[in-house]
């Protein structure tokens, strides 16, 4: 949406594609190294492409807390990587601490992460150009 500026209906054409690809690839019989799951694969080429997005935009004139993208970024790679790797030699049913429940405590501080950044840039009002709308900054 940022890259077209497109509204709602581009917010989800976007979103179900991915998750339509995802769910696609994940129907596919093919045996990949490590525990790496095609489904999980073409998430994690998803994770890939957004952040190269999000990236291409913010060095295109973003002025936001650039920092909030980069630990945003660092927190999603690193629950991704939790998450492959907990199904395999960190899978421990027995154990308090799950490699699942921390992908989902990283995918939270990736979410709350980029709302930072987002909250941070400048928007205009109706026009196209940098905004004069600021959220507080922490």
């Amino acid at each position: 949406m940022r890259r077209t500026r497109g509204g709602t209906p581009t917010l989800a054409a976007v979103f179900l594609g991915g998750v339509a690809c995802c769910e696609a690839a994940g129907a596919w019989d093919v045996r990949l190294p490590v525990v790496m799951h095609p489904g999980n694969a073409a998430f994690g080429l998803l994770l890939v492409a957004a952040v190269a997005v999000e990236v291409s935009l913010m060095r295109r004139g973003g002025d936001g807390r650039r920092a909030y993208v980069y630990g945003a970024i660092a927190s999603i790679l690193a629950a991704f990587a939790i998450w492959n790797a907990a199904k395999a030699w960190l899978c421990d049913p027995d154990s308090l601490i799950q490699g699942h429940a921390a992908w989902h405590l990283l995918c939270a501080v990736s979410v709350y992460l980029l709302y930072r950044y987002y909250a941070s840039e400048r928007r205009s009002c109706g026009g196209t150009g940098p905004a004069h709308i600021v959220a507080p900054r922490p």
